[in-house]
C-alpha cells in the first residue's frame, strides 16, 4: 500500500477510535449482538448525546434501515433486524452517523446522474422542435427544464448540507469533487459506491483511500 494512504489509515484509526476508552459520546461503541442488547445500549448512551447528533444518529439507523430491507429482499423483519443489527454492532456513534450521511450522499449522487441525463434528452428534444409545430409541445419541453433545473439546484443544497455536516466529524473529508456532473455511469465512484455495503469501521478505509484531502 502506498505511504500516502498508511498514513491516511492511521489518522482515520486515530479519528474513530480513543485508547483507554471513548472521549467523546461520539466514539462510544455499539453493542448490538440482539436487539435487547443494543436497546440497553441505546438507553445508557443517549442521555450523553446532545439532540442534534441524537437526530443524526437515528437518522443514520432508519437510513440504514432502509438499506439493508433494499439489498435483502424477502427478508422478513426479524432476519432484517438482525442483518442491522450486525452492521452496527462494534462500530461506533460516530462511524454509523458518518456511514448513513454517506448513504444519503450517494442516492443524491446517482439521482442528479439521472436527471442531468433527463436534462440533456429534453435539451435536445427542444432543439430538434420544428418551426411551425404546436406551441404546447415547446411549452411542455419546457416546463420539464424548469422543473429539472429545480430539482438539481435543490438536490446541491441538500448535498451541500450533509456535506458540511460529515465535515464536522471528520474534517479531512472532501467531497466537493462529488459536485461535478458525471458525464457517465464509468464516471461514479464504484469504490465508494460499493462501500455503502460494508461494515462502518471499513468504510473509514476507503474514505482515507478515496475521500480525504490531503
Amino acid at each position: 500500500m502506498h505511504p500516502r494512504n498508511i498514513g491516511l489509515i492511521s489518522l482515520f484509526t486515530l479519528l474513530f477510535t480513543a485508547c483507554g476508552g471513548p472521549t467523546s459520546p461520539l466514539d462510544e461503541i455499539i453493542k448490538a449482538t440482539s436487539d435487547r442488547e443494543y436497546n440497553r445500549w441505546w438507553s445508557n448512551i443517549r442521555p450523553s448525546l446532545g439532540s442534534k447528533i441524537e437526530r443524526r444518529f437515528l437518522d443514520a439507523i432508519q437510513t440504514l434501515k432502509l438499506e439493508t430491507s433494499i439489498v435483502t429482499p424477502g427478508q422478513n423483519a426479524a432476519e432484517r433486524r438482525k442483518k442491522l443489527n450486525a452492521l452496527l454492532n462494534g462500530s461506533s456513534v460516530r462511524e454509523v452517523i458518518v456511514y448513513g450521511e454517506f448513504v444519503q450522499t450517494h442516492r443524491l449522487m446517482l439521482e442528479n446522474y439521472l436527471d442531468a441525463q433527463m436534462l440533456d434528452l429534453n435539451r435536445d428534444q427542444l432543439d430538434n422542435v420544428r418551426p411551425g409545430s404546436d406551441l404546447s409541445i415547446s411549452h411542455s419541453i419546457e416546463g420539464q427544464i424548469r422543473h429539472l433545473t429545480t430539482r438539481l439546484a435543490a438536490r446541491k443544497a441538500d448535498f451541500d448540507e450533509i456535506s458540511t455536516q460529515m465535515q464536522a466529524l471528520i474534517p479531512s473529508i472532501d467531497l466537493d469533487p462529488w459536485l461535478t456532473r458525471p458525464h457517465n455511469r464509468n464516471d461514479l465512484p464504484f469504490d465508494l459506491v460499493q462501500a455503502r455495503f460494508r461494515h462502518p469501521k471499513e468504510l473509514s478505509k476507503v474514505f482515507a483511500e478515496n475521500v480525504t484531502n490531503k
